[in-house]
């Protein structure tokens, strides 16, 4: 590993418009999702502890039929890289979006005002 913060963690992650399985937890690496089979596309919203790592894999991202894995990878500064996944099946029935905001943190995580 190079020089820098090893920090690879996210702060918040979700999709919006939907509630992701288990709720967001910076130590959890692996969540699902379940969607409608007529959601073709969804956004990830993914945020570095760090302000000095890079996260990639988050956006729009689009859905084929039955199960998709989307992966975010944090790099630290450091180089170490950690891997988050969201399982999404689409399936008939299931919801088209929810009431809920787009990113979850944890209380922790957000600053005070």
């Amino acid at each position: 590993t190079g020089d820098g913060s090893p920090n690879n963690k996210l702060s918040g992650l979700g999709v919006d418009g939907f509630n992701l399985t288990p709720s967001f937890n910076r130590d959890t690496q692996e969540y699902n999702l379940i969607v409608d089979s007529s959601v073709s596309n969804i956004t990830v919203s993914a945020y570095a502890s760090d302000s000095n790592a890079r996260v990639d894999g988050a956006g729009n991202v689009s859905l084929q039929n039955g199960g998709n894995d989307i992966s975010i990878a944090v790099t630290a500064k450091n180089g170490s890289v950690r891997t988050y996944t969201i399982h999404v099946v689409k399936q008939d029935g299931g919801p088209t979006s929810g009431s809920t905001g787009s990113l979850y943190t944890e209380a922790a995580a957000v600053p005070a005002v």
